[in-house]
């Protein structure tokens, strides 16, 4: 275990105080070091279980990622996967590749290897997502589709309008945006970025895209490089916004509405000549 801790540390995956923090939290609740990364935001399942898979050299996968054949799923039988938190993703051949939760079990792949007649190729992935997969394909009804019923037209992200009454303008930036408000969290080391694409012709509110959902009332700051007047530098600049629309176009891709709330006047001409060299 300390090898693995020294490891954290030596590759940037935890500060020092953020590591000695959560061993008192060990000390203190009798959970496992890594229960109290996750607890106390520091990593996420995630990122546990891909710093194990690089110490242990078995690949990591991101479950989500496949779609996984009803065939292949029952080659294990639900409960036993549940139990043991394992789940088939696909078959090459004799070779199972089956998701684990601790690939290094090997007493556990020996009996999933007798059970199926297969090679069993093991995978690392996070517990959560392999409950939350096993979950999905044995328990899919048409239930879990019930909102279908409800959706009389659904609006097309074309017409976008964050904000009414004033002109649009293209503007294209890329930016990031940090949350202000504590009643967002985002899991550690995830970062909003994305572009703007277009500005209200009064410069108080531009349209973003960004690849994380935004609720409407959250404050944030953006952040973004603009190359002043003849010169080669870039100069960042920072304004707080309000999010006051976010609409998703798909998967990890949102289309945001936000008013400027600090910009001066001196800023807003600046975006605005930005728009009129388009």
């Amino acid at each position: 275990m300390e090898n693995l801790e020294v490891k954290l540390l030596e590759q940037n995956w935890l500060h020092p105080w953020q590591l000695e923090r959560a061993k008192v939290e060990e000390r203190n609740s009798g959970r496992s070091l890594w229960v109290n990364l996750v607890k106390l935001g520091f990593l996420s399942e995630a990122d546990i279980a891909l710093f194990l898979a690089q110490e242990s050299n078995i690949p990591y996968v991101r479950i989500a990622d496949y779609v996984i054949d009803q065939s292949v799923l029952r080659l294990i039988e639900e409960n036993f996967s549940l139990q043991y938190q394992i789940i088939p993703l696909f078959k090459l051949g004799n070779t199972l590749f089956v998701a684990c939760s601790n690939p290094l079990d090997t007493s556990l792949l020996d009996t999933v290897a007798k059970m199926t007649g297969l090679a069993i190729e093991p995978l690392v992935s996070e517990a959560h997502a392999i409950m939350a997969a096993l979950d999905l394909y044995w328990r899919l009804e048409d239930k879990n589709f019930e909102l279908a019923k409800f959706i009389v037209k659904q609006n097309s992200v074309q017409g976008f309008v964050p904000w009414r009454g004033t002109e649009r303008l293209f503007l294209e930036i890329p930016l990031q945006l940090k949350i202000l408000d504590e009643a967002v969290v985002l899991l550690p080391r995830q970062a909003i970025t994305g572009h703007t694409f277009n500005i209200s012709s009064d410069a108080n509110f531009i349209g973003a895209q960004a690849n994380i959902f935004l609720p409407k009332g959250l404050i944030v700051l953006l952040s973004f490089e603009i190359k002043p007047e003849q010169s080669s530098s870039e100069k960042l600049i920072e304004l707080r916004g309000e999010i006051v629309r976010s609409a998703m176009i798909k998967a990890r891709e949102y289309l945001l509405g936000i008013k400027l709330l600090n910009a001066s006047e001196a800023i807003k001409k600046k975006l605005l000549d930005l728009v009129l060299l388009k």
